[in-house]
């Protein structure tokens, strides 16, 4: 998804990830190749993007969001997108998009099986998904610890969520607002649930 809104032209990006690659992320992540593995995802994530446009205004940061430092690492952003691997943290991402009054684009991929949506500050339908509380390391198994993620799902998935940036950003087009798009790929299903 960075890359593509790297492509399209946006003008500044903010990234925040405080992990570094690894071997697994190999098989999944754009980014990752053999020759960034042990280095960090958000500085790595900005040198690509400078190597693709230039024009591209690119923070990095290195280090894990909360809702302790997210409002002044995302100062001026217009819209906060998720690429993140657990619900304590998407819905910290989602507080600091609804105390900042933006958008929040969120997606998850396990296996063959994805899903995305937008949620504005006034929205309530992300909390019906994934319940209100959730402590960082009590969750169960997750599902892509089960399942896998093979590239073709982030792909597929970081796509839409690229997508639901432009339609929010240009104000245009029908925004996966309440409700949630469900992929299947392996069956070739595309399924969209009302959430009101």
């Amino acid at each position: 998804m960075i890359l593509l809104l790297s492509r399209i032209g946006i003008g500044s990006l903010v990234i925040i990830d405080h992990d570094v690659f690894d071997e697994t992320n190999l098989n999944r992540q754009a980014i990752c190749s053999v020759n960034s593995v042990g280095t960090s995802k958000s500085k790595e994530a900005g040198r690509i993007v400078k190597s693709i446009n230039p024009a591209v205004n690119v923070k990095s940061h290195h280090l894990k969001i909360s809702t302790i430092n997210g409002a002044d690492l995302l100062v001026g952003c217009d819209v906060l997108v998720d690429a993140l691997d657990n619900i304590h943290d998407r819905l910290a991402l989602l507080e600091i998009a609804r105390d900042m009054g933006v958008p929040y684009v969120h997606g998850a991929i396990a296996g063959f099986d994805g899903q995305v949506m937008t949620v504005f500050p006034e929205d309530t339908s992300f909390k019906e998904i994934y319940g209100a509380n959730h402590s960082p390391g009590v969750e169960p198994k997750r599902p892509e610890a089960v399942l896998g993620v093979l590239a073709v799902t982030p792909s597929m998935i970081s796509t839409f969520q690229a997508m639901e940036v432009i339609k929010v950003i240009l104000k245009r087009g029908r925004i996966l607002r309440n409700r949630i798009l469900q992929v299947n790929l392996e069956e070739s299903q595309f399924n969209e649930f009302l959430l009101e």
